[in-house]
């Protein structure tokens, strides 16, 4: 009569089923997916078998071969893909959140770009009127228009930045810059 195992403490293989389960999903394979593209690179595995190293419990024990294959499939190296998956979140959060800090710098840096060449436009505008009359149309819009619409932009964004650290007390002095704004440009309308 053949002795059952013995019944592992460690959680390895718990762990990597939760890691190979992780890995498939974020790349949108499904169960046939994973095993077919195993299979393509030698390592032969129906899609049931994927099936219950993730869901079995315990887990379908993986052999070396099938180790190796899955580390090719999802690019990663074998160290890696034994990780707990609590270090593998970790490890991720932490790419997402420096990710979420340069797209925020590229913003600002945006953001300045954009209000200095409007402001540079406005100024051509003040300087040069009797040009900016001659060239009355630019891409389908008046000149005027754009200008216009780039400082609504503007105002909305710093209305929105502005709102979300004072409150109502600064919705009330942008609306007020904005009407003060909307005048100056009618009135520049008007004079045209």
């Amino acid at each position: 009569m053949a002795r059952p195992n013995p019944l592992r403490i460690i959680g390895g293989e718990k762990a990597l089923a939760a890691r190979i389960a992780y890995e498939r999903e974020q790349r949108g394979m499904s169960y046939e997916g994973l095993a077919s593209r195993m299979t393509a690179i030698g390592c032969p595995i129906q899609a049931s078998a994927i099936f219950k190293i993730e869901k079995s419990n315990p887990p379908r024990h993986i052999s070396v071969d099938e180790l190796i294959a899955l580390s090719r499939v999802f690019e990663l190296e074998l160290d890696d893909l034994v990780q707990p998956m609590a270090d593998t979140a970790g490890k991720r959060l932490l790419e997402l959140l420096n990710t979420l800090q340069g797209v925020q710098d590229e913003r600002s840096r945006l953001d300045a770009e954009y209000k200095t060449t409007l402001d540079g436009v406005q100024q051509f505008i003040d300087d040069w009127p009797d040009t900016v009359t001659s060239l009355s149309m630019v891409s389908g819009q008046s000149v005027a228009e754009i200008v216009k619409v780039a400082k609504s932009d503007i105002v909305k964004a710093a209305k929105s930045k502005v709102a979300n650290q004072t409150g109502t007390k600064a919705d009330a002095e942008m609306d007020a810059r904005q009407k003060r704004s909307s005048a100056r440009e009618n009135k520049r309308k008007a004079e045209s």
